[in-house]
């Protein structure tokens, strides 16, 4: 059975069936399916010492290895199926089906050299899939490259689930490709001299999606779990590889509840802190039509578009929203009373005058420049516990903010979605950078003025 951890420290979900198939084998007692675990918290809470869950072949190796030594064991697979059920079932085929001319040279030629290039689709659907299971660690940062050389091979049997808890889980705390500006693990530090990092976030699911020949590839979560089983099935009936970034929440490192690992899902998914999309070579070769980012809110804007619950009011759920609730982000906000809040820049304002190159060119720290960000000199509004609570963030929220608000925004651009929230800015900034409107005038009427430039463009 495919075990899907995708929390640790409390029940798997898991996919039950009731045929023989669902402890890995069929009634004969051939396997249907291969692991390679990349050693970590999967392979902790998986299949601690001296039991272990797996009825099917299962491998566990280092970081960087998982995925190379599954390849081959994939190969090898390839070989055992072409040379045990495929060739004398052909053979069989042949000796039923004709009494005479029972096998050509041509015939017998392609019978001993048998690969998945001439096997039907029937024929690899019953091929056996070697499942390669790591987190963000073993297979979007140090084992990353060889990730990259598997998924290049294409080949049908060769499936991969990435656990993202963005961060290096079992050895420490460190920070990974996949982690956050904000940082905020235990080997993180936090001071004056670094809030985080100004490395943005590796996209590792979406970086399969160009330059690595057709991949089956998703980004999903247990926010919907119709989607990932969905997404699962497909990738598995796929003729090629098949890549699944999981968000995985890591309680201790996360500092949240035991219970709250599909609702941490949902929040990273609806904040655009790791939106979930499917990329199927299948349906088209352009982007536009291999991208599918159905499942996120409001799809054409920046951020997601709902309201408190307490008053009505609609305000941008955003990534500074979702960090509230996770306690590894606390050093980046600070409670503040309502009379303090009018003081600061509204957390929405301060994203107009940003762009991501703003953040590149280090223009942010630049007190002259309209990006400049204050260091929690910027707030939010929050509803925690059915009341309306103000929270100061940190600069480096954010830059933070910025870096998920552009890789949404290149996400939608592959879909051949038009955010309507992207244009009005950037003319508003043409005509601050091009001395047409002053500065201040901007940030004292920010958002009547994006409104109208909004107006303008329709």
């Amino acid at each position: 059975m495919l075990v899907m951890k995708l929390r640790i420290g409390e029940k798997a979900v898991v996919k039950k069936e009731s045929t023989a198939s669902a402890l890995g084998r069929r009634a004969n007692g051939m396997s249907v399916m291969m692991m390679g675990a990349s050693t970590g918290c999967n392979t902790v809470y998986g299949s601690t010492p001296p039991s272990n869950p797996h009825p099917y072949p299962w491998m566990n190796s280092l970081f960087q290895d998982g995925a190379t030594i599954s390849w081959l064991l994939s190969e090898s697979v390839v070989v055992n199926h072409a040379r045990r059920s495929v060739a004398p079932e052909r053979m069989a085929d042949a000796l039923l089906d004709r009494e005479e001319g029972v096998m050509t040279d041509a015939s017998y030629f392609t019978l001993t050299h048998l690969d998945d290039a001439l096997m039907t689709d029937q024929e690899i659907r019953e091929l056996p899939k070697v499942w390669v299971i790591g987190g963000d660690g073993a297979l979007g940062d140090i084992g990353f490259q060889n990730v990259s050389k598997v998924i290049l091979q294409n080949r049908p049997n060769v499936k991969m689930l990435m656990l993202d808890t963005q961060v290096y889980s079992n050895t420490g705390g460190q920070n990974s490709d996949s982690s956050t500006m904000l940082g905020g693990y235990d080997m993180n530090q936090f001071g004056i001299a670094s809030q985080g990092k100004l490395i943005e976030k590796k996209n590792v699911a979406e970086a399969f999606t160009s330059g690595h020949g057709s991949p089956f590839v998703a980004q999903v979560s247990m926010a919907n779990a119709a989607k990932l089983y969905k997404a699962m099935l497909d990738g598995l009936e796929y003729r090629g590889t098949a890549f699944f970034q999981a968000y995985t929440t890591c309680q201790p490192e996360h500092g949240v509840s035991d219970n709250m690992s599909a609702d941490q899902a949902k929040m990273v998914r609806d904040s655009r802190g790791m939106p979930e999309f499917v990329y199927n070579p299948r349906n088209g070769e352009t982007s536009q039509e291999a991208f599918d980012l159905k499942g996120n809110p409001s799809t054409n804007r920046d951020w997601w578009r709902t309201k408190f619950k307490t008053n009505g009011e609609e305000y941008n759920y955003t990534v500074a929203h979702w960090a509230l609730t996770e306690g590894r982000f606390r050093k980046h906000v600070k409670s503040i009373k309502e009379e303090e809040a009018r003081e600061m820049i509204h957390f929405d304002d301060m994203l107009v005058f940003i762009t991501q190159d703003d953040v590149v060119q280090r223009r942010v720290f630049n007190q002259g420049h309209r990006s400049c960000v204050p260091n929690f000199g910027v707030y939010i509004k929050a509803e925690i516990n059915g009341k309306i609570k103000y929270y100061a963030v940190s600069r480096q929220m954010v830059l933070f903010a910025v870096e998920r608000r552009k890789a949404w925004r290149m996400l939608q651009s592959k879909a051949g979605v038009v955010n309507k929230d992207y244009l009005a800015p950037t003319a508003l900034l043409k005509k601050i950078d091009g001395a047409q409107l002053p500065l201040a005038k901007a940030q004292s009427k920010t958002r009547q003025l994006v409104d109208a430039e909004l107006a303008a463009i329709k």
